[in-house]
């Protein structure tokens, strides 16, 4: 490490004082760490040889702010791994991230820290980082919130509102302890670390983070981030709101950060300018309003805190009706207008599908219904011209979810090779864990699929009810392993004691539960930590009145080493669905299957030792063979595939 100038920096295990570094810069999120970044936001720079893991390196750490926005940049070398970054920004937090201390949140490892982590990111093998907020043993997912790259270069990027880090406003004398660690996979320890720390790289855990970067944020304690010179400020109006919550306004200067007027009164600020200094224009713009412009600004002292710009509404409208009638969201959106600046409106439909879109200026819009109701997908109506003063009709014909697969499995098979037996606890009502059916649905507007599961008996999570209880499953959890082409993984996923055939290795698999719902792609490899994980574009509801699960699943997360996934070829697809018992204390969350009859939390009928798989039903579906265009040889039963006493461990296939 090495101290950069402008910058005064603490390595420590102890509160420190640190400089008045001042940055105020807003680098582009492109996953490329370039002129954008000042030298001196460069604030750790890493030994390039020091990590025992041959491909994977730690180098740079660079940091800065706005006065809306925290900025983290990371350049570093990885294969097969992750990089952490983790963040004492406030009181609260976590001090371990291992399973075996209570942490239920995501990135799981076995790393524990001096400080109170509230704040950390995470990047599995070059991915964009996730954002976290943590608590004492859980996490929140903030990626949303945020923006984050990571370049072909292995150079990553994240913009933070400061919103987000202190959701009551930053705390006066705010300052930012920071570590960095290059991780292997779950519940796995580090390789590499800025600042160095005494046990990582001696090839054992847990790692504890003892040593951090401490940088002051509000150095002066008037609980704004610390910024350089003076400022100007001033108010945004709307002619047509004279109460809050007020539309936010975005002003963006000819030099200097863009900020976002207060929805409380409409109030600014830009900090950073110079006494003397002259802003040549503020650029003055919000959704359904026409734009202003606030020319030639001094930059004085005292600072100059009365400008004021009165926005006025457009008039346009559309009036409509959804047919059938169903409650939606609907997004108007344009891209061509007289004034600068592209904007969406947004609105609710009623009950009898009504709904008007207001304050629209006078252009082509297209507008976009997503329905609540899971039977219909997003639909679109595009190239409405509104005129000024003018209300536009329209109708909304919504687009039912077409169909790609269905299938149905056997009634009264949730019993694994045929001898498992369910819990005798009450909770494990009959059938809670019997797959009937399979439904694929393509959501084509919104670019999504769903994965209709139908189950024998889905009880309310409220009625199974141990604490904690977590909906919409607290018994279930649900496996989908998907062949889109050739190579793929032959392991299934951790503790579900099963394997796959060399034609259905799979590509991608989704696991879903009431504590997790994510999705894996292989990478063509079948080890854990290969494979790279996306918890960001999967999302599930249960119908209990239905007995069905829905796990739906943007198109474009279906990316692995190979790129995005070929949906014209869907009908060669193979698709391997399992139900099994999910127990929040088991391993990966998995609930055993024991030899003998069944206990009062955990299956029987398995095999002496852990052999036998722990997987309760399966139904498989078979794509067309790409070669001949015709259906595949049906697979084994299940009776026969869960039979560990014919291959240990078992393998799962779709088709022979």
């Amino acid at each position: 490490m090495r101290e950069l100038p402008g910058i005064i920096l603490v390595i420590c295990v102890f509160a420190a004082v640190c400089s008045a570094f001042a940055p105020y810069n807003s680098p582009i999120i492109d996953g490329v760490i370039g002129s954008d970044w000042q030298g001196d936001e460069n604030i750790l720079s890493d030994p390039p040889d020091d990590s025992p893991w041959g491909g994977n390196e730690l180098r740079e750490l660079w940091l800065t702010w706005d006065a809306d926005n925290l900025y983290i940049g990371v350049e570093f070398s990885v294969a097969g791994n992750g990089i952490a970054i983790y963040i004492d920004a406030d009181d609260g937090g976590t001090v371990s991230f291992r399973g075996e201390d209570g942490w239920e949140g995501a990135w799981r490892r076995d790393v524990t820290s001096d400080r109170g982590i509230d704040l950390f990111l995470g990047g599995w093998d070059g991915s964009a980082l996730s954002v976290y907020t943590a608590g004492e043993t859980n996490s929140t997912d903030i990626s949303g919130f945020c923006e984050t790259a990571t370049g072909a270069g292995y150079e990553a990027e994240a913009k933070i509102p400061w919103n987000q880090i202190y959701p009551s406003g930053m705390p006066v004398g705010a300052e930012l302890a920071v570590a960095v660690l290059l991780v292997g996979g779950d519940d796995y320890f580090a390789a590499d670390a800025m600042p160095d720390q005494p046990t990582v790289g001696d090839g054992a855990g847990p790692d504890n983070l003892e040593n951090f970067q401490i940088v002051s944020v509000d150095s002066d304690s008037d609980g704004v981030p610390d910024f350089e010179g003076t400022y100007v400020a001033g108010a945004v109006v709307f002619s047509d709101v004279d109460s809050p919550p007020f539309p936010v306004a975005t002003l963006t200067p000819s030099v200097g950060p863009v900020v976002q007027s207060s929805p409380d009164d409409g109030s600014w600020e830009l900090f950073g300018y110079a006494v003397g200094d002259t802003i040549g224009q503020i650029v003055v713009e919000a959704p359904g309003y026409h734009g202003g412009y606030l020319d030639d600004i001094p930059v004085t002292d005292p600072p100059n805190e009365s400008l004021e710009i009165t926005l006025e509404p457009f008039t346009g409208a559309i009036r409509g009706r959804i047919i059938p009638a169903a409650e939606c969201s609907l997004k108007a959106v344009f891209t061509q207008s007289a004034d600068s600046g592209v904007y969406t409106m947004t609105t609710f439909s009623d009950g009898d599908g009504n709904f008007v879109i207001s304050r629209l200026a006078s252009t082509y819009w297209n507008v976009t219904a997503y329905p609540f109701s899971p039977d219909y997908s997003a639909t679109t109506v595009e190239s409405i011209l509104v005129a000024e003063s003018d209300t536009t009709e329209i109708e909304i014909f919504l687009q039912a979810a077409s169909i790609l697969r269905e299938w149905r499995d056997a009634v009264g098979d949730d019993y694994g090779p045929g001898s498992y037996t369910y819990p005798t606890e009450p909770v494990f009502v009959d059938g809670a864990f019997d797959i009937i059916g399979v439904r694929i649905k393509d959501y084509e507007e919104a670019g999504e699929i769903e994965f209709e599961i139908e189950m024998g008996n889905l009880p309310p999570a409220e009625v199974v009810n141990w604490a904690p209880y977590f909906p919409p499953l607290n018994l279930q959890k649900i496996d989908i392993y998907i062949d889109t082409h050739g190579g793929g993984s032959s392991q299934g996923l951790p503790n579900r004691a099963a394997n796959f055939v060399p034609t259905d290795y799979w590509d991608f698999a989704i696991s879903a539960d009431g504590w997790w719902v994510g999705m894996f792609a292989s990478n063509g490899q079948s080890i854990f930590d290969g494979y790279t994980r996306n918890v960001t574009d999967v999302a599930m509801t249960a119908d209990t009145s239905a007995n069905t699960i829905s796990i739906r699943v943007a198109k474009s997360a279906f990316r692995d080493h190979l790129g995005y996934a070929n949906w014209d070829e869907f009908h060669t697809w193979d698709f391997i669905v399992l139900s099994l018992g999910h127990d929040g204390d088991g391993v990966e969350g998995v609930r055993w299957v024991n030899a003998g009859s069944a206990s009062q939390w955990q299956f029987g009928g398995g095999a002496e030792g852990d052999i036998d798989p722990n997987i309760i039903d399966m139904t498989v579906s078979a794509g067309i063979d790409p070669g001949t265009g015709e259906p595949r040889e049906p697979a084994d039963p299940q009776e026969v595939q869960l039979d560990w006493t014919i291959t240990t461990p078992v393998k799962l296939a779709a088709h022979r």
